[in-house]
């Protein structure tokens, strides 16, 4: 195994803490990656961004800045340039394209009326992006929620409790489901009662 000077390694291993990758320094330095791992094994690489970083990215691309251009000349990964802008158009695009996890929700919705939408960041973007152009609601209701076009609560509502899997549920939580759906009445729905009985 090949020894290398104490300088060579401290300076591999501040490359990789300000962010630089493993095989970029490895290949940078013309040491074995595998060296590179074991040097830099305790290292702890933060993915946590500042604040102020975000609003940086976001008044750039508002500026028309590309985000892969973004992407690059802040040192950030495009796929996190890309959460925080999902909302933002892109410069050299002259309509606001919906692709990706946004795409497949509102595919989802056109073809039921409802989408159950998950708690990670794409989902929440996507949601904002879909409700600038079109009439959906979301409801949170417990580790659940869902995403509906207005017209479609009562389906909403009735593939919540579906999805929940009990096998009963009681009249205030019946109550509170209703008006979080902005259901007035329970009367031509009898799905909807045949569930809460069971």
């Amino acid at each position: 195994m090949r020894r290398y000077p104490e300088e060579t390694r401290q300076k591999v291993v501040g490359l990789i803490k300000n962010g630089i990758p493993k095989v970029e320094a490895s290949r940078k330095f013309g040491i074995p990656y595998r060296t590179v791992l074991d040097w830099s094994r305790n290292i702890r690489i933060s993915r946590t961004y500042p604040k102020h970083l975000k609003r940086l990215v976001r008044r750039l691309v508002e500026k028309n800045a590309r985000k892969a251009e973004v992407s690059r000349m802040l040192g950030i990964p495009y796929s996190r340039v890309q959460i925080w802008t999902i909302d933002m158009k892109s410069k050299g695009s002259n309509t606001e394209k919906i692709t990706g996890h946004t795409l497949k929700l509102l595919r989802e919705l056109v073809a039921k009326g409802y989408a159950f939408s998950d708690r990670n960041p794409m989902s929440r973007s996507s949601y904002k992006v879909l409700k600038k152009y079109f009439p959906v609601k979301e409801v949170k209701f417990g580790r659940d929620a869902i995403c509906f076009i207005e017209g479609k609560e009562r389906e909403a509502m009735q593939a919540l409790l579906e999805r929940r899997g009990k096998k009963s549920i009681g009249y205030q939580e019946l109550s509170f489901m209703r008006r979080a759906f902005g259901i007035k009445n329970m009367r031509g729905n009898n799905k909807i009662r045949e569930r809460s009985r069971l």
